[in-house]
């Protein structure tokens, strides 16, 4: 009877010593200046040590997470600038990426302690100067000391909130005679220690643009009511350039449009397009020192038939191993940019003989002539007429066939041509020394060229596709674009899921601020920007056949 009542306390015990490790675990906070921080997601404890959910824990702080963390890389927008958070302080748990506490104390300047799995982090609040009227009677303005992010919401239909969770009041706050229209009262109001909510009240319920810019050590945030809905923050990269992150609404959700945008960028500004992604910029001994680089690479790819669909002209030689037709970036001898539709040409060539290719990694239509790269594995064709197809390995013919199902190997190169087009295979034989290359109009005009792309403006003008499907490769985009004052941007887009077309990423873009005249549109892209000697990721590097960077020219 006693070994079973022993046996019966020892049970519990255990259990209660399960109830009460699974309380501490949910019950481990994070206090920001003595207040707690109520976190959607809790704090993470892994045998690594304790982690926190890095957009919440970032905003708490007073940082923002720019563009797609993930666990190898995240940047964060802080008071002082922008930092690069390293590999081995993030972690990806069930779709969140989290932060180590102290890595996101020493981005911010904060102090942290580290209690029984709780986490302790004094930092220096901004502080809340002044509101007034802006520019024009249909705009409001605050002023900070330094850095604040804030997230826009609505109490009611008629009172705008903006939520500040790290920010206080200054002794010196004034609130000018605001004679906005729209506008019938403004309260700054603190929720805690170091947090506080902006409550604007309207007459009447209105779309609110959100501006955002830093200038001379202060940071200051414009309101516009009216017609547009759009967050926009903003951060100089020098005299001419700025790191833009846009919110706009779209479709049922909202996008996010992050990058850079340089003014006027033939004057101070040189492209240099290459075909090595994987380094994060240019090994040119001009780029060391600089204040700033940024650098966008993408892989273009069919998905159709998830075949490369780009081709690159890189200092006068094309790269063999892609090719499509496609929206293209064009660069001279002299260094200007063109945005084009260059289609390139396949070329067969045996001897004597050459043919040019109808299309590539695409099925046959009729009267056609396709080559398949190796690694193609759709359909031959589309058409019910007799096909003859011709297969390729290192250079020579290996078959030759007429046929109206025939074999396919995905491993070699293969021509197929349909109807009326098998003729112009017949002089190729089993042993034939075959050459496939690709050529691109205008080849002797451009130094470089850039193609793969989805061309969306064209002077001014929307490239709209009348067979315009969704594209989930479309999720993270670069887009190369430029508008009617000599800008250029470099930027990366993620749309929501119904908005990854040509008509929704046209339909994005021109709620920018800038009057685009050029854009091209390339999938599974990446983006970096280099700072004070920095690798900032806004949108993690990829392999990619392709980069485009801007460097600034050497005096």
């Amino acid at each position: 009877m006693l070994r079973r009542q022993m046996i019966l306390w020892g049970v519990m015990a255990c259990l209660l010593i399960g109830v009460f490790s699974a309380v501490s675990m949910y019950g481990q906070t994070l206090t920001v200046n003595d207040s707690i921080v109520n976190l959607s997601d809790p704090l993470l404890n892994t045998e690594a040590g304790v982690f926190l959910p890095l957009f919440e824990a970032s905003a708490a702080v007073g940082a923002t997470a720019l563009g797609r963390p993930t666990e190898n890389s995240a940047c964060l927008r802080t008071a002082t600038g922008l930092v690069e958070i390293a590999a081995e302080a993030l972690l990806i748990h069930d779709g969140i990426v989290y932060i180590r506490p102290r890595a996101l104390s020493d981005a911010v300047g904060g102090k942290i302690h580290v209690v029984a799995g709780s986490v302790f982090i004094e930092v220096a609040a901004p502080e809340l100067r002044l509101i007034q009227q802006g520019d024009d009677c249909d705009e409001l303005l605050l002023r900070f000391s330094s850095y604040a992010p804030m997230a826009v919401d609505w109490s009611d239909d008629v009172t705008l909130r903006l939520r500040i969770p790290l920010c206080t009041i200054s002794s010196a706050f004034e609130a000018r005679t605001l004679a906005a229209n729209h506008v019938v009262s403004v309260r700054a109001v603190p929720t805690s220690s170091s947090s506080i909510d902006v409550l604007i009240r309207l007459t009447q319920s209105l779309l609110v643009a959100v501006e955002s810019q830093e200038a001379s050590g202060l940071f200051s945030v414009r309101l516009q009511f009216g017609e547009r809905q759009i967050q926009q923050a903003s951060l100089p990269l020098g005299e001419s350039a700025s790191l833009y992150v846009w919110h706009i609404p779209c479709g049922a959700g909202t996008a996010m449009v992050a990058g850079v945008w340089i003014r006027e960028w033939r004057n101070a500004y040189q492209l240099v397009l290459d075909d090595a992604p994987s380094m994060p910029v240019p090994s040119d001994e001009a780029a060391t020192g600089l204040d700033w680089i940024v650098s966008a690479s993408a892989t273009p790819i069919d998905t159709t038939n998830q075949m490369p669909a780009g081709f690159a002209l890189i200092n006068g030689s094309i790269i063999p191993s892609a090719c499509g037709t496609s929206g293209s970036l064009c660069i001279d001898l002299f260094g200007r940019l063109e945005f084009a539709e260059l289609p390139p040409v396949t070329i067969l060539s045996s001897g004597d003989f050459s043919l040019a290719a109808t299309a590539t990694n695409r099925a046959a239509g009729k009267d056609e002539l396709v080559i398949l790269q190796a690694g193609y594995t759709g359909a031959l064709s589309e058409s019910p007429e007799p096909l003859r197809v011709v297969t390729i390995r290192n250079g020579y013919v290996t078959s030759a066939v007429d046929s109206r199902y025939p074999h396919h190997d995905p491993s070699l190169v293969t021509a197929v041509a349909s109807g009326t087009a098998r003729d112009l295979l017949s002089p190729l034989h089993v042993g034939a020394s075959v050459r496939v290359e690709t050529s691109v109009p205008a080849a002797r005009t451009f130094q470089s060229v850039a193609g793969g792309g989805t061309l969306l403006f064209h002077e001014g003008i929307p490239i709209l596709d009348s067979t315009d499907v969704q594209d989930d490769s479309w999720a993270w985009a670069t887009v190369i674009a430029d508008d009617w004052t000599g800008g250029l941007g470099i930027l990366s887009v993620h749309a929501p899921s119904d908005s990854r077309s040509v008509v929704g990423l046209i339909s994005t873009l021109s709620q920018l601020p800038f009057q685009l005249c050029n854009a091209v549109l390339f999938a599974n892209g990446s983006l970096i920007v280099r700072s004070d000697e920095q690798n900032i990721p806004l949108v993690e590097p990829t392999p990619g056949e392709i980069r485009l960077t801007v460097i600034p020219r050497t005096p």
